[in-house]
């Protein structure tokens, strides 16, 4: 694909496609339809060479996933993906310190702790409001069990489980 698009292009249609076999491996869910549909947004607009604010893009997302079903905007999961999608692109900082390439290994590691640390900061507390409208509480053990959960999951458990449905 890089031999025929120039290669940012190739890598978001590549994503797009990763996304989408993933969604259908993992049974084609709500949460999975829309992100593959907030993908292919954000692919086709920059495949149109469309440069659009955060909340312009989000919107059309929003209207992608709500064309493909109506009912979603009724669920918690659409906003909380949403906000979440939306704090964690604005809190990115400008310009974050990453170690240089030949850095060694606890380097890279450090780095990537405290960014894996302020996502999820920025997460919990970001949507703490939308927690406490939808289900009345604010799980403070979340916070705790996401720190550890997440690398978990997407460093073992889900390339152990698509390596056991090859």
């Amino acid at each position: 694909l890089p031999l025929v698009l120039p290669a940012p292009q190739a890598a978001r249609i590549g994503g797009l496609l990763a996304a989408a076999g993933y969604a259908l491996v993992a049974g084609w869910g709500v949460p999975a339809q829309r992100t593959v549909w907030m993908i292919g947004v954000v692919v086709l607009l920059r495949a149109l060479g469309a440069n659009w604010p955060l909340h312009a893009v989000l919107l059309a997302a929003a209207v992608a996933v709500t064309a493909a079903d109506p009912w979603a905007m009724l669920q918690p999961g659409f906003w909380l993906s949403f906000v979440a999608v939306a704090l964690l692109v604005a809190s990115e900082p400008a310009h974050e310190w990453k170690p240089p390439e030949a850095a060694g290994w606890r380097a890279r590691l450090l780095a990537a702790l405290r960014g894996g640390l302020r996502s999820q900061l920025v997460a919990t507390i970001g949507l703490a409001p939308l927690s406490m409208v939808f289900f009345q509480q604010i799980s403070i053990v979340g916070f705790v069990a996401n720190l550890v959960a997440i690398p978990l999951v997407t460093l073992l458990v889900t390339p152990l489980a698509l390596l056991g449905i090859a």
